[in-house]
């Protein structure tokens, strides 16, 4: 995807795509299958601003908050490093995952 920044929807889809990851099987004991997770993140990632040419992404603001919310609940927890699931939920903010052009 030539998307113009990196965004907490691209950390969701990673996070949704990893067969062995802790994700998929949260996703699936709220009834949400990892099939139709990942293609409504991919569906949403391609309704995002693309580039064209070379070009890399940037980091959005949206996926530097969510990656502080991250560091700041596992410091919470007193947590020793940044986990998957303390990446997945601040990724879940409705506003967070938002494009900006919304």
């Amino acid at each position: 995807m030539k998307n113009q920044e990196i965004t907490p929807l691209h950390l969701l889809a990673a996070l949704t795509n990893q067969a062995d990851g802790v994700v998929p099987p949260l996703l699936a004991a709220i009834r949400h299958t990892e099939r139709s997770a990942s293609s409504e993140v991919e569906r949403e990632l391609g309704r995002a601003a693309k580039s064209s040419g070379l070009h890399r992404p940037a980091t959005g603001r949206a996926l530097n908050d969510a990656l502080e919310r991250a560091f700041k609940e596992a410091d919470n927890f007193k947590d020793e490093y940044v986990s998957t699931e303390h990446l997945f939920w601040p990724s879940q903010d409705p506003i967070a995952t938002r494009p900006a052009s919304s």
